[in-house]
């Protein structure tokens, strides 16, 4: 279904195949997907345009999703924007982490693809203002494996 105003979700990951897979989803959806292939340049997009929401590795060359967390949830402009991390590195404290961030989902990788484009669809039609779950007792509960949310 796709959503009535355009948006604009930043893929943040180094994976083509990932990247190609989320923008399509993303272009169904009637959204409008922006890559970055690392953290400068995703810091240097969320400068420059409105994001609605950000897809996020964690491991990268040159820095770590995490950066690109703080950052986010840093700045009275971004601080709202929904954060999903999407990464293999998925221990119980890796994921806890994550949310505690500022992130509102987790998905580990390899997964079932259509988690991620329906998480997505239901992140975009949130209103913008939504607080992640660090707050929440659940969210603070290692889930190992796949979903917080």
């Amino acid at each position: 279904m796709p959503t009535s105003v355009t948006k604009t979700v930043l893929i943040v990951d180094d994976d083509r195949i990932i990247t190609t897979l989320m923008t399509t989803w993303l272009n169904e959806l009637g959204c409008i997907a922006v890559h970055a292939a690392n953290i400068p340049d995703a810091i240097s997009i969320v400068q420059a345009i409105n994001v609605d929401a950000v897809s996020v590795d964690l491991a990268f060359p040159e820095g770590s999703g995490f950066d690109l967390i703080r950052f986010l949830k840093s700045g009275p402009v971004t601080r709202s924007i929904p954060i999903i991390v999407v990464s293999v590195k998925d221990s119980s404290d890796v994921i806890t982490a994550t949310i505690l961030a500022g992130a509102v989902l987790f998905v580990a990788k390899p997964t079932d693809f259509t988690q991620i484009k329906n998480s997505l669809s239901m992140l975009l039609q949130l209103p913008a203002d939504i607080q992640p779950l660090r707050h929440h007792k659940a969210a603070r509960q290692s889930v190992r494996g796949r979903w917080i949310l």
